[in-house]
């Protein structure tokens, strides 16, 4: 499951542009990690993370045998590599929320999972100057996720009785 989430989460983008999957798919990684030791929640964040650059990164394997001409078995180890690379940060990330985050609440889900997310997010920025409206969308996408999952999403909260909804 962890796997087909995070190959969704490739879709969000172009050329794709499924952009709910960019709410549903960390979502449903956030699920996955509820009720996880660090070891199994770290797994799970890893294999997202292949799903995710394994289906986002396809293009590096035409540029690097394509276009550079470089051996299938060179394009698709560079590829791995990256891949595995990258999946770490995932892995880094499902340890975290399961050891140190509480395990239910408003903090786990309104604070502490956005909050891990975007140290992934800065992570793979890491050398670069920061980019303050990249990393605003990216909190309140999470925000989005975290709220999903807690229920407090609006569109499938119920009204207080005697309100009515429009």
């Amino acid at each position: 499951m962890a796997l087909a989430a995070g190959a969704a989460l490739a879709l969000a983008f172009a050329p794709f542009d499924y952009w709910p999957l960019a709410i549903l798919s960390p979502a449903l990684l956030f699920f996955l990690w509820q009720g996880q030791a660090p070891r199994a929640a770290a797994l799970t964040g890893f294999v997202y993370g292949v799903g995710t650059f394994g289906a986002g990164t396809y293009w590096l394997y035409i540029s690097i045998h394509g276009f550079g001409q470089a051996p299938v078995w060179l394009a698709l180890s560079l590829m791995a590599a990256l891949v595995a690379l990258m999946a770490s940060y995932g892995a880094l990330l499902g340890y975290v929320a399961a050891r140190w985050l509480p395990g239910r609440g408003v903090w786990r889900w309104l604070a502490g999972l956005p909050a891990i997310w975007m140290l992934k997010v800065v992570g793979n920025f890491s050398g670069r100057m920061p980019q303050l409206p990249a990393f605003s969308v990216t909190i309140s996408v999470m925000l989005h996720a975290a709220l999903f999952d807690s229920g407090r999403f609006p569109p499938f909260t119920t009204p207080p009785h005697g309100h009515k909804s429009h």
